[in-house]
């Protein structure tokens, strides 16, 4: 099994020179051999050596005269030694990235990779046993270099746990996820999520079958009682995806539940035209899901269909004023309308014919409320005219009505005359405006016609004196003014 280290490991960027000093180091060796090999080779030359010596074989020797057999201790050729040489070389390696490994606890963090490193190391203890050199020096080769493979994948390897022992605690296997994580600690001491992952281990099982009951209380639509399952699952692993999931879609559910009903209390309201509840439904509806559009939607209907109120409510108003014949009433009315809407019908409609009656009674009301003011020609001429004007409107009602009999009525009265008595002192001379002098009198009686009269008194040695006379419109009672020069200059 061969790993494939990410390139941008931090493991692997501390491995790489191992692995280019062990390869320097084999490629050491085997010139060394190759050279050892050669100059073994040269050292004897092959004239000199016997047949027996070749092969290893004993030899007889002349010592005094006597026979003496020597047993040649036997020798490997020096390509074995060679061989072996590189063997016990590549062994060595071996041994320094085998103790490596184990200072990093390599057999317990990859214990499956391991295996197949220990095994190349197995054969190559095997074959060297049985002197089969070249297949030692291979198999140590292959075990260190699956090992400095392993070493470089560290970081990986640290990765793979993680989420191998994330994936079990979603499952719920809690011993599993133990060892996986323990792994992962023996690898990189110390680490954060592996800490929190043993931790974890600990109530995955528990949270599992939190997260169970919720999912059927979740079924069965008691969405209360399956947040509760699903917050407790939360609040032993707040990692847990399924317990993470399970809350946010109950609270979904619950949330478009509340909402459901606010907005059904909102709609009956609303078609009951009960606003003050409508307004009521929508804040619980706001309070829920304030970002929804449905209630955004519902906002502005209860707007609109509380301005159409508004409205209507205004235009009642209007149409009683105009039958009560209330026209500045009305006119106010109107403007609220059309500040409310600018096209409003019935505002629209009806607001000319409004301002030219309020326009009409107060024109009418002013006359009516001053009525001496008709003794001036013009001011009698304006009122003829208006009368006239008031006397074309098409159903007047009882107020136009009225107004023009008023009117009318009092036009015919001042230009009747009234009697007017005058007493004075026969001392003083007596004028009246728009009459004439009326000379030294005690008593005089006089036909007036309605109106405002200035009367001047003048005696010679004596201040004048200066009164108005009112004539009113056919009054029961005589009008009686006195009027006499009585102050010394």
């Amino acid at each position: 099994m061969k790993l494939q280290p990410p390139d941008t490991s931090p493991e692997q960027s501390s491995a790489s020179p191992l692995r280019s000093v062990l390869v320097l180091f084999a490629v050491f060796i085997v010139i060394n051999g190759t050279l050892l090999f050669f100059w073994l080779s040269h050292m004897q030359p092959e004239d000199d050596l016997t047949p027996s010596s070749r092969n290893n074989t004993k030899e007889v020797e002349q010592v005094d005269g006597r026979e003496k057999i020597l047993i040649a201790e036997t020798v490997p050729p020096a390509e074995d030694v060679a061989k072996r040489s590189v063997a016990e070389n590549t062994l060595q390696a071996w041994l320094h990235m085998q103790a490596k490994g184990k200072s990093m606890s390599v057999e317990v963090w990859a214990d499956k990779e391991y295996t197949f490193v220990l095994e190349a190391a197995t054969k190559g203890e095997m074959d060297l046993a049985e002197k089969r050199f070249p297949e030692a020096a291979l198999a140590y080769e292959k075990a260190t270099s699956l090992l400095v493979e392993i070493l470089d994948g560290k970081q990986l390897k640290v990765e793979q746990l993680l989420l191998e022992g994330e994936g079990l605690l979603q499952e719920g296997k809690g011993k599993d996820a133990k060892d996986a994580f323990s792994r992962v600690l023996a690898a990189a001491p110390g680490n954060k999520k592996a800490l929190e992952g043993v931790e974890r281990a600990a109530v995955a099982e528990t949270v599992v079958d939190l997260v169970r009951q919720a999912e059927l209380l979740f079924l069965e639509k008691a969405w209360v009682e399956a947040k509760g399952k699903f917050r407790q699952a939360v609040a032993l692993d707040s990692h847990n995806i399924q317990a993470q999931s399970g809350l946010v879609n109950v609270d979904r559910v619950i949330e478009e539940q509340s909402l459901q009903e606010a907005m059904g209390d909102f709609f009956g309201a609303l078609g009951n035209h009960d606003y003050g509840k409508a307004e009521k439904a929508l804040a619980a509806a706001r309070k829920v899901k304030p970002g929804s559009e449905a209630v955004q939607n519902a906002g502005l209907q209860l707007a609109r269909a509380q301005k159409a109120a508004r409205i209507q409510r205004l235009e009642q108003r209007l149409q009683s004023a105009m039958a009560q014949e209330q026209w500045q009433q009305a006119s106010e009315l109107i403007q609220k309308i059309l500040s409310a809407d600018k096209r409003a019908g019935i505002a629209v409609q009806h607001q000319d014919k409004v301002e030219r009656r309020k326009q009409l009674d107060q024109r009418l009301e002013k006359i009516l409320s001053m009525p001496l003011r008709l003794q001036d020609d013009k001011a009698f001429a304006e009122a003829v005219s208006l009368l006239n004007y008031a006397q074309t409107i098409e159903d007047p009602g009882p107020r136009l009505t009225g107004q023009q009999q008023a009117l009318d009525s009092l036009m015919i009265r001042m230009r009747q005359r009234v009697r007017v008595h005058l007493v004075s002192d026969n001392l003083s001379d007596i004028i009246v405006y728009k009459v004439g002098n009326l000379g030294r009198f005690r008593e005089k009686e006089l036909q007036l016609y309605p109106g405002t009269y200035t009367v001047v008194g003048r005696r010679a040695g004596y201040r004048d004196v200066r009164k108005q006379l009112s004539v009113p419109v056919q009054d029961s009672s005589l009008p009686v003014l006195a009027i006499r020069c009585e102050e010394p200059i």
